[in-house]
């Protein structure tokens, strides 16, 4: 499986994987799966990070996300078409260009926010949540 990890779900799976459910950790684990990060997630991060909501060292996160065989998916011009596509709907904009590179890309995005899906993007949601 072909998986993009949400803004949420990433910082969860580094500080604390036991917010995950165990089906969304085992297939974050799995060798067999895809993983990727979006810069986008990245750049929400280093927001939060700014206003002082979350205190990480940006580098050791990139390193520790290497390291750990989940890649990085860069937020390029196609991706950007298809956010501007979704500008209709109300919400965040960092969900809205997740949603456009999942499916760009053809990804299914690890998440727990149903907008993802209503955006249209295939969402990847643990057995202990409704899609």
């Amino acid at each position: 499986m072909r998986l993009l990890l949400d803004t949420t779900v990433l910082g969860w799976w580094l500080a604390d994987p036991a917010r995950l459910d165990a089906e969304e950790r085992a297939a974050v684990a799995d060798a067999a799966n895809q993983i990727w990060y979006s810069a986008v997630s990245l750049w929400e991060m280093e927001v939060r990070r700014t206003l002082g909501r979350v205190r990480y060292d940006p580098q050791e996160l990139v390193e520790s996300l290497s390291a750990g065989g989940i890649d990085e998916l860069p937020f390029v011009a196609r991706h950007a078409v298809a956010a501007g596509k979704l500008m209709g709907e109300a919400g965040d904009p960092f969900d809205r260009m997740l949603a456009a590179q999942a499916i760009c890309e053809g990804l299914h995005i690890v998440t727990h926010d149903k907008v993802f899906a209503d955006h249209g993007a295939l969402t990847f949601q643990g057995g202990s949540r409704a899609p």
